[in-house]
Order: C-alpha cells, then structure tokens, then sequence
C-alpha cells in the first residue's frame, strides 16, 4: 500500500496500518498514543455532526463535498419487495434495529415489548432487522405478535438496506442499521447511551434521545454496574411519542 487511512483511532488499527508497510499513515491522535505508529496524525475534531470526524480526515485529501449514498440493486429490492408483499408487509411499516455489539448501547429487550405493542395498537406493522447472532432475542421480541415479522438472520446487509429504503421509519439504537434509516432520509428515532450522540445527522427528518447522564458517554467502560441507567431512562412512551411527532 501507498496510503493507509486509519479512522478508527485504536492503537490496534495504528498498528495494523503500520505493518501494511505503507509510507504515508493518516489518522488520529489517541490516548492509546496511536499516533506513534503514524506518519501524519490529527486531534479528533468536536462536533455534533454526524462523521464529522472521518469528514475531516477526508477533507485532508479532497476539498470535494462528500455526500454519503448506499445504493440498493434492482435485485435486491425486487427480492425484498416479493418477500414482504408475502408476508403481507407492504405499507406502512416501522422497522425496528435493536441490536448492536456492546451491551451498554442496547435498549432494554422488555422496553422493545412494550414499544412493538405500542405501535401495534396503533396501526403500524413492525419488521425487526439484525443479524445471525439476534435471531433468537428477535423471534422472542416478535412472538406473539401478528402485527411484527422477524427478518433477522434471513437478510444480507443490501437486502436489509432495501427494507429500510422502503420503510415509514426507523427505531433503533446506535448501530449501522439505525444510519441507515438516517442516509436513506427515513424518519428515524436513535437511543443513545454510552456513545457520543450526533444530534445533526442531515436528515431533518431524525431524532437523537439520549439522557446525558453525568457518566456519560462512558463508551466502552461503564461505571453503573450493568444497569445501563442511561438506557433505562429512554422510555418505550418516550420513543413513542417522537415517532408520532416525525409523522
């Protein structure tokens, strides 16, 4: 490699970006010191802006203004349109993306019961998305409720993007499904709680709740005992209520 760009900002992916062997290394500076293994490293600049950070590591090469697009195949979004007319899911439905990889950035699992029926008995149908390892939690989130369908674990990552395109909104917390909802100019609902939220997203159509407590964002090292007190004052009324006022 001629270049590596590292916007991580781990001492890890310093490392790696230094054993590519590559002669120019760009990234940031961290408290893990990654920028030893640099050779051109920047402080990571504040700002609510939603990849305000990556935006500034790209501005350092281009001065083209850069506009996230995901783009959908005719394939893939004939596949899921097929899919969803026979399951019967074809208007109005909210998809919901309650998983993520820490367990701090999860939403309660009785908070999700208690908003699918919410939204239930308000007319909408619910789809929840995520991956193999959520298949069981979202079949256990959708039992019992004929108004909420399951794709977790049936989907890939374009297919999944194609629900979303098509979707009414999004609920989710802080994980790439959720920024999907947001790229695609969804009304879009984000739970936020051990991560820094960005509250302009360039979607005027999102909403960021977050309690801002005074521990957070503790990021990867949470201080509450694995209560996820942050979490736990989101409410599924809460939520709720900033859906409808998105509609």
């Amino acid at each position: 490699f001629d270049l590596v760009v590292d916007a991580q900002g781990l001492l890890k992916s310093a490392l790696l970006a230094w054993f590519t062997g590559a002669r120019q290394r760009v990234g940031f500076n961290s408290k893990e010191h990654s920028q030893w293994f640099l050779t051109q490293s920047f402080d990571k600049p504040l700002s609510d802006d939603i990849s305000s950070e990556y935006k500034f590591l790209a501005s350092k090469f281009s001065n083209v203004p850069y506009q996230l697009t995901l783009q959908v195949s005719e394939k893939d979004r004939a596949l899921v349109h097929i899919l969803l007319q026979g399951k019967g899911f074809q208007n109005h439905f909210i998809v919901i993306a309650p998983f993520t990889t820490r367990p701090q950035k999860h939403w309660l699992l009785p908070y999700w019961h208690e908003l699918i029926a919410l939204l239930g008995k308000d007319g909408y149908q619910v789809i929840i998305l995520g991956g193999p390892a959520d298949k069981h939690n979202a079949e256990h989130l959708a039992a019992g409720n004929s108004h909420c369908l399951s794709l977790a674990g049936s989907l890939s990552l374009p297919q999944s993007a194609a629900v979303i395109e098509q979707c009414a909104a999004l609920l989710g917390v802080d994980t790439g499904l959720t920024h999907m909802g947001m790229v695609y100019q969804r009304p879009t609902v984000a739970i936020f709680g051990s991560t820094r939220p960005y509250t302009r997203t360039q979607n005027p159509h999102a909403r960021i709740l977050y309690a801002d407590l005074s521990c957070a964002p503790c990021k990867r090292r949470p201080v509450c005992d694995s209560r996820f007190d942050c979490m736990q004052a989101i409410t599924p009324g809460q939520v709720f209520s900033t859906l409808q006022g998105l509609q």
